[in-house]
């Protein structure tokens, strides 16, 4: 009898497919020109890991942009509130009539609303510019890069 060494693979032809629910494609969120990609096929990714990145400066300055129309909203909303209590105080010594402390309360009232939407702006703004770095959803093997 002769002694030789067993082999444990097996050769197949076909088409490998990631297991239902197992798999990801992975693209930006925001138009921009794309910077880096950072995985290449047949890599593996870890959960969370940065896989490519987007230009970030078209997004930043509409950060900025709307950080600054929060300050002048909170700017014009602060000046609104006390208006209003300067309007009160005069009307209930009887130096000035209702119709001013109407308008400095309706004033208030757009200005508080006008600073909700400048946040809401900035907020969406601040998600815009996380969505510009690309991140792995899960660990896996990178099939396909386009």
């Amino acid at each position: 009898m002769e002694e030789r060494a067993a082999r444990d693979t097996v050769e197949v032809r076909g088409t490998v497919q990631p297991l239902p629910n197992r798999d990801a494609e992975v693209a930006p969120q925001v138009s921009g020109r794309l910077l880096d990609v950072l995985v290449h096929e047949g890599g593996h990714v870890d959960l969370g890991q940065v896989v490519a990145r987007v230009d970030p400066g078209p997004l930043v300055d509409a950060l900025k942009s709307a950080e600054a129309t929060v300050a002048r909203a909170r700017a014009d909303a602060d000046n609104a509130e006390t208006t209003l209590v300067r309007a009160t105080r005069v009307f209930e010594r009887g130096i000035a009539p209702r119709q001013e402390v109407d308008d400095a309360t309706a004033r208030a009232a757009a200005a508080h609303a006008t600073l909700h939407e400048a946040d809401a702006t900035e907020r969406e703004a601040r998600r815009q510019v996380d969505r510009a770095t690309l991140t792995s959803p899960l660990s896996g093997v990178v099939l396909n890069v386009l």
